[in-house]
């Protein structure tokens, strides 16, 4: 988890191919994703690429931290964000959403909007 708050694209490529759990929970609930999308490293490219990583290995967006929050919550939160690195993460799980309840497929139309503003 902790690669994944400084940004270590590779070293989270690496555990990945080894068969990491990507939806491994921390004693508080946060899973990789969840550390990604709360704490993110400031490089928009590998904030991105470890969120893509993260959900192509199969990381679980429903899966809730101590406090409920999931990383598909976090990512409604993101979608309005005015940082362009937090809408691309967003943007990221809300596509691995599908298919969608009527609230997120609202949010999913407003964050691709803005996306393809960018």
């Amino acid at each position: 988890m902790i690669v994944c708050y400084y940004g270590h694209v590779d070293v989270v490529r690496l555990l990945i191919e080894r068969n990491a759990d990507v939806s491994q929970a921390a004693n508080n609930g946060d899973t990789p994703l969840f550390v990604s999308l709360s704490y993110g490293h400031n490089d928009i490219a590998r904030y991105v690429d470890i969120t893509r990583l993260l959900l192509r290995g199969g990381a679980d967006i429903h899966r809730a931290t101590s406090n409920g929050a999931t990383p598909l919550s976090r990512a409604r939160e993101l979608s309005v964000a005015d940082c362009a690195r937090e809408r691309t993460a967003a943007y990221l799980v809300l596509q691995a959403a599908a298919p969608w309840s009527p609230a997120t497929h609202a949010v999913w139309t407003a964050v691709k909007a803005e996306m393809d503003k960018l």
